[in-house]
């Protein structure tokens, strides 16, 4: 009878021994994606400079089952139109300064805004050289895409007086 007891007790043991296991395995390989859900949403870009003409994507990272809308502060300078379900596409119209809000609603829940800075800057088509009386010298075409230095060396021209 006593080697009975013993081995029903070994086994009750085991048998814990592995729930145990089981239920530390379990906690420690859960997924980060329950997690990542409670994250509070966010934007892509908070400040954003582009040059008249030109668009950038803004996204809502972390938007969960919220409702995104997007709105410009001052449409004469920059429009945003929403584009999927979590991003906008800014579109530079003038020089100027405006606020893009991203504005998100959850029913139930308060209702999230977030925001970035749009500075829109003029671009430069061509850039032109003058002489004294105001005869142009020489020109440089731009073009809008491309980005490029210019370094211009001015050095007085030598004269026989």
């Amino acid at each position: 009878m006593k080697g009975m007891w013993r081995m029903k007790r070994v086994h009750k043991l085991f048998g814990l021994l592995f729930i145990c296991v089981i239920l530390f395995a379990s906690i420690m390989f859960t997924h980060t994606s329950d997690l990542e859900a409670a994250k509070k949403p966010s934007i892509s870009a908070r400040k954003v400079t582009l040059f008249n003409g030109k668009k950038k994507t803004i996204k809502i990272r972390n938007k969960g089952k919220y409702k995104v809308t997007f709105k410009s502060a001052k449409k004469k300078v920059a429009k945003v139109t929403k584009k999927g379900s979590k991003m906008g596409r800014i579109t530079a119209v003038k020089k100027g300064k405006a606020k893009i809000t991203a504005t998100l609603k959850k029913r139930g829940l308060k209702t999230r805004k977030l925001t970035c800075n749009v500075i829109v800057k003029q671009a430069v088509k061509s850039i032109a050289v003058l002489d004294k009386k105001g005869k142009q010298i020489n020109s440089y075409t731009c073009f809008v895409d491309n980005y490029a230095d210019f370094s211009l060396k001015i050095t007085p021209q030598q004269h026989n007086d």
